[in-house]
Formats: structure tokens, sequence, C-alpha cells
């Protein structure tokens, strides 16, 4: 979580999980699961239950290709595609939302994507606010 919380949060959302029994298993990979966890680093774990979180890679395609279609170079990318605070491309009036978009989040002045459903739908919401120009308020998610 400190990617997207920051470290103090990360930690302390750690410490409560272990508190309650929760191992993590950071920096290292599961090599393979079958009655066990066997991981690259050559530990083995019991376990009752397994929790793993892949992510996603953006399909990035059309994004790169969009210069090919207009006159422009396409749209800007940052391991997604570049959006500002309302959620629009470096082409204005082209918008984009959920996994794929990259925007400033207000909150650690980086620019991040988040992977998450409900970021998508919030996104989602505020980019078709500000393409139908009904307000210009700054993506700003609930977290």
């Amino acid at each position: 979580m400190e990617r997207i919380l920051g470290p103090e949060m990360g930690d302390f959302i750690r410490s409560l999980h272990e508190e309650h029994g929760v191992e993590f298993h950071l920096e290292t990979k599961p090599k393979a699961i079958d009655k066990m966890v066997h991981l690259e680093n050559g530990e083995t774990i019991e376990a009752d239950l397994v929790v793993v979180g892949i992510g996603v890679r953006p399909r990035l395609g059309l994004a790169e290709n969009a210069g090919l279609l207009a006159e422009n170079a396409g749209l800007k990318l940052d391991r997604g595609v570049a959006v500002d605070q309302y959620l629009e491309t470096s082409a204005p009036g082209v918008f984009a939302a959920g996994d794929i978009a990259r925007w400033p989040d207000p909150y650690s002045g980086e620019n991040i994507r988040v992977e998450h459903w409900v970021v998508a739908e919030s996104q989602g919401q505020a980019a078709a606010m500000n393409m139908l120009g009904e307000r210009r308020k700054p993506f700003a998610p609930t977290l």
C-alpha cells in the first residue's frame, strides 16, 4: 500500500495485519503453489489461504497509434496515458480514465496510476462531467 498511501500509512497497514497473524513475504515471488507455497528464495510456506496481487499492464497500442490517425505525435505516455488533473490527455478534448490513466495525485504530488475498480469508476464519472463541460473539477479520489 506504500505506493498508493505513502510509507507511513503503508507501514501502519502492514503492522495492523501482522498484529492479526498475517505474514508478508515481500521482495520474493512464488515459484509454485501446490499444497505448499514454494518461494523463489527457497522458502516453503504452509498456508490456509494465499492472496496474490498480480497487477496489470495497461494496453497502450491505441494511444501509441493515435498520432498515425491524426496530425499529432500521439498521446503523451508515462507508464500509462498521461492526463492532467481533469483527466484530459495531451490531445485537447481526449480524456482517459481507469487503469490506463496516469494523473497528478494531489496528495503525493506524483503522477500515479491506480489499478482499482473504485478509482476507475470515479474517474469515468469525473471524465464524463469534464467532457460535457458541466464542471471543471480536478479529479481527487477518496482512497
